[in-house]
């Protein structure tokens, strides 16, 4: 873990653009933010406004066809263009609404983030994740086959089985994208609990349509068409951003 002062993670002036038959489609305008080591940043908007594409452009996950990118990302000051991509991920953690599960035991599952992880390592990060409320439950408890899509378990539980395996990989960056929509607000408000420590000794990148996600972060940025709105504490943002109230006027 770099304990290095300077911001790690900085976006500057991105523009991502998209070929389509009707012309070039911007899903990210001109966006830049500086993120610190130990600082968490709630990203929101609605669907469309360049929230995960932000995201996918950290990761280099952006598709190689079709796709037009400027911008500078640097993590510590290098920029991830001259990183081997493998080089890079390897320090990002990413945990999507629709979580990714491979056929083997549950346990091998949550240890695909880090082959190096202790057993104790493992269980700590599923003991985070809250997966005993329902694994112990279970005959063969994290010995439990997961199916090849993962359909004998419920959508908000491989969520969790995700969200172990990303708190396992023990990450520099942590992203999370929309990665509890699909668990109740019961399990949720657990897992922050037990999130709000760890994210704390890293970088975490958190997009999110729930307010209550955004007890998790320093400030959020708002973000529409592409363009970024704010960048405010989350106080701030009730008070000073239409668009933020728009989206969560329940809350503000």
């Amino acid at each position: 873990m770099s304990t290095r002062k300077e911001p790690v993670l900085i976006v500057e002036n991105l523009v991502t653009q998209f070929a389509t038959p009707n012309g070039p489609l911007t899903a990210v305008d001109n966006v830049s933010f500086t993120l610190a080591q130990g600082r968490s940043l709630g990203v929101v908007g609605e669907s469309g406004s360049g929230k995960s594409v932000t995201a996918r452009s950290i990761m280099r996950l952006l598709p190689k066809t079709n796709v037009v990118s400027h911008g500078t990302v640097l993590i510590d000051g290098i920029d991830i263009k001259t990183l081997n991509p493998k080089k890079l991920r390897r320090q990002i953690a990413w945990v999507t609404q629709d979580s990714v599960l491979f056929r083997g035991t549950v346990w091998e599952n949550i240890a695909y983030g880090n082959r190096d992880a202790s057993d104790a390592d493992i269980y700590d990060a599923a003991q985070m994740a809250r997966l005993g409320d329902f694994v112990d439950k279970l005959e063969l408890g994290y010995q439990t086959v997961v199916d090849d899509d993962g359909s004998n378990f419920s959508a908000g539980q491989r969520q969790r089985i995700a969200l172990a395996r990303a708190i396992v990989a023990d990450p520099r960056i942590l992203i999370l994208d929309e990665a509890t929509s699909q668990m109740d607000g019961q399990v949720e408000s657990l897992i922050h609990g037990e999130l709000e420590s760890f994210i704390r000794e890293r970088t975490t990148f958190i997009i999110t349509h729930r307010a209550s996600s955004l007890e998790l972060v320093d400030r959020v940025i708002v973000m529409h068409l592409g363009r970024l709105l704010s960048d405010a504490s989350v106080a701030d943002s009730i008070q000073d951003s239409r668009q933020f109230r728009h989206l969560f006027g329940k809350v503000a």
